[in-house]
């Protein structure tokens, strides 16, 4: 019963060693794969977040060109208008018949148009529609000072200036055109005839471009005009703050130059993607990382496992099957050696005497003698019971062999062992056999070496 529970304490022993060992390894490669996959998902997520956000501009480069080139053409389409009255002025020569039917017609196509005025020599003198606008009439657009410039830049170079936008007497804001005319197409000063003004309710006016529909994608924008005296930027539409890091497309228009900015709504990165990104790649990492720590725990007890299948539990000295496995690789390798089969003298009635636990002890001490009197060249195995083998590699021959072993086994038996406070002399017997002159297998090889030392045995040979 004592041996059975020594052997349980044992056992138990040898799992807790297994763990102790496995584990460091396990988790060291753990950490190692965690590392490393966090690593190589950094620099993957790194290269999709620079793919992301190459493809990101490059859309929305397309989409801020493509709004400002429809901004572009729908202020040029509205100021057709002007063009056309324009016409109508150099075809009646300074005359227009039925201005306000043909004013109608204008204000239907562009419904944004507040009102259309005629202004020789830069004096108005008729205006669409009359009962809303007829403050207007007589006002001087060259002593406004308000209006002047635009007035004065359109007349000396000869073309369309943009005024605005700008606040209206009537509430809201406008954007106004002012056209020259000349009765002769070598624009000369003395051909001169006044200006065409038209004014646009503003945004209005930019209604066909949706703006808002940038809003409804995503992304915030801001439309912007820049002065072209003073070089200073009015922020016309859009987000009141500053897009940083926005595309922009710059919009030439008469007399002004308008800005437009687009950006996705809160910042080109991306946060709720890259937070669920670096969570797969983190949980991905993880899940690999325990999957290698596993694989590491798991081969390191196998390992241990296999060596422990082959290691006697008492001694710890190899076993019968780590011998087979030794000799049958030595064999399959042409390397010639004796064996030296060997046991304990009356070790029967040692465990009788003294008890199973002394025998135990016994063997271990003596195992360790043997381990520590082993040549160099060699292997000492316990069969089972006080059963030992001990293999001599490059023996010269049978009697220096045998010569060796003799010497080995009288080095661990010189010396008393002590057992529970009692000094106890033990004896050995031994017996050899060689490989390949003897046998040819290493079962015949170890029947013939535990012949000889029955043969030594019953003569009293040590």
């Amino acid at each position: 019963m004592q041996r059975l529970i020594r052997h349980k304490e044992q056992a138990a022993a040898e799992k807790r060693l297994l763990r102790m060992e496995g584990a460091p390894r396990s988790l060291v490669y753990a950490l190692g794969t965690l590392l490393v996959c966090l690593l190589a998902s950094y620099l993957f997520l790194l290269r999709l977040e620079h793919d992301r956000l190459a493809q990101e501009q490059e859309k929305t480069g397309y989409i801020v060109e493509s709004y400002a080139t429809k901004m572009r053409y729908v202020i040029t389409n509205a100021f057709s208008s002007a063009y056309l009255v324009a016409a109508l002025v150099r075809q009646g020569n300074g005359a227009v018949e039925d201005f306000e039917s043909y004013a109608a017609e204008l204000v239907k196509m562009h419904p944004s148009t507040i009102n259309i005025n005629l202004a020789p020599g830069g004096v108005v003198s008729r205006v669409f529609p009359y009962e809303r606008n007829r403050r207007a009439l007589g006002h001087d657009l060259f002593s406004n000072p308000a209006r002047s410039k635009e007035a004065i830049l359109a007349r000396d170079s000869g073309s369309a200036t943009l005024a605005g936008p700008f606040s209206l007497v009537q509430g809201g804001c406008g954007l106004a055109v002012r056209l020259p005319v000349f009765l002769h197409d070598d624009k000369r000063p003395d051909s001169f005839w006044g200006l065409i003004c038209v004014t646009f309710k503003f945004p209005d006016v930019l209604e066909p471009v949706q703006l808002e529909h940038l809003v409804r994608q995503g992304y915030a924008y801001q439309l912007s005009r820049i002065h072209p005296d003073t070089g200073n930027e009015t922020i016309l539409l859009g987000t009141p703050e500053a897009l940083d890091e926005a595309m922009e497309y710059r919009i030439a228009l008469p007399n002004a130059d308008w800005l437009l900015r687009v950006r996705p709504d809160g910042g080109w990165k991306d946060w709720g993607l890259r937070s669920f990104f670096w969570g797969v790649a983190l949980f991905m990492s993880i899940l690999f990382s325990c999957v290698v720590g596993l694989a590491t725990d798991l081969a390191s007890k196998k390992k241990r496992l296999e060596r422990m299948s082959e290691q006697d539990m008492l001694t710890g000295l190899p076993n019968r099957r780590a011998l087979f496995r030794e000799l049958e690789e030595a064999m399959a390798a042409g390397r010639s050696f004796a064996l030296c089969y060997m046991d304990l003298n009356k070790f029967k009635a040692i465990n009788d005497t003294y008890g199973h636990d002394c025998g135990d002890r016994l063997l271990s001490q003596f195992a360790g003698r043997l381990r520590a009197f082993l040549p160099d060249a060699g292997s000492a195995v316990r069969l089972g019971g006080d059963e030992f083998v001990v293999i001599l590699y490059g023996a010269a021959d049978r009697d220096a062999a045998r010569r060796r072993c003799e010497a080995m086994v009288r080095q661990a038996m010189e010396r008393p062992y002590r057992l529970d406070g009692r000094d106890i002399m033990v004896m050995a017997s031994m017996g050899l056999a060689f490989y390949p002159s003897d046998a040819a297998s290493v079962s015949e090889l170890l029947r013939k070496a535990d012949l000889d030392m029955y043969g030594n045995k019953r003569r009293g040979a040590a």
